[in-house]
Formats: C-alpha cells, sequence, structure tokens
C-alpha cells in the first residue's frame, strides 16, 4: 500500500496577475507530490483581491478551483466570491485572464510575463512588491473617500 501522506505536502503560495487597468493578487494553498513539487493542485483557501486602478473596483474572491505550475506560467485557476457573481479565471491552455464582476467583463487579456506565483516560504521581495502595487493602487481611493 502506497503512503500518500508521505508524498504529498500542502504549501501556501502567493500569486498575481497584473492587467492593463488592474490586477488581482491574493494567496491560495494547494498540495503538491515531493517528487514533482513544480506542479500544485486541489488548491483551496483563497485570499484574493482585484483593484481597478481606474474605476477604483475592488473585488474580494474566497472560492478557488485548479492549478498551478511554478516552473512556468502555467496557471489554470478560478476564482470565485461567495457573496456575489463576481469571478476571476487564469487560463495557459486558453491564453486568458479574465476578471468579471457579477454584470460586466471588467478584463481580458494574457500575458505570461504579467503571472507570477511563489510560495510564501520563498523571499518576500515578490510580495512585497504585490503590497506595494496595492498601497499604490489603493492611494488614489483613500485619498477620494476622506476628502
Amino acid at each position: 500500500m502506497i503512503n500518500l501522506s508521505k508524498r504529498l505536502r500542502t504549501e501556501r503560495l502567493e500569486f498575481s496577475y497584473t492587467f492593463q487597468f488592474g490586477i488581482i493578487s491574493g494567496s491560495v494553498e494547494g498540495e503538491y507530490c515531493t517528487q514533482k513539487p513544480d506542479v500544485v493542485f486541489n488548491l483551496k483557501n483563497l485570499n484574493a483581491q482585484y483593484v481597478s486602478h481606474t474605476t477604483n473596483k475592488i473585488l474580494a474572491f474566497d472560492q478557488v478551483y485548479g492549478q498551478c505550475s511554478l516552473d512556468f506560467t502555467g496557471a489554470l485557476f478560478s476564482g470565485s466570491s461567495s457573496e456575489s457573481a463576481a469571478l476571476f479565471s487564469l487560463s495557459c491552455r486558453g491564453q486568458e485572464a479574465v476578471v468579471f464582476d457579477g454584470h460586466t467583463w471588467l478584463e481580458s487579456s494574457w500575458n505570461p510575463a504579467q503571472w507570477s506565483v511563489h510560495p510564501v516560504r520563498q523571499s518576500p521581495s515578490p510580495s512585497a512588491k504585490i503590497g506595494q502595487e496595492r498601497a499604490r493602487l489603493l492611494l488614489p481611493i483613500l485619498s477620494v473617500q476622506s476628502a
């Protein structure tokens, strides 16, 4: 009998995809086989946001399905909101990254150079970049709200 508990590991990942008008970023958990640690599957525990820097729209996502690869831009996963009809999808197979707010398609593109994913245990520089980008995008929103 094969003991899968010794072969499967859970990893927390941070990811981002930059669109023309905004950015989606967040974190997700997934499993990988110790013999092939670059493919992460059974994604769960999504915590992601899309922030538009043109409309100041912020969408939150907490449901996820799919897989991704750490060694190339092989993302194939979708996220949705349990509170609204908002969703996003990143598909290397369909060569498409989209964001839908429940009424309108806000973004549609595919540029692998705009995709980033890494385990949380690695260098914090990519997550710091995401945090800086979030802060840059939220600054105009906070300025308008406080005025």
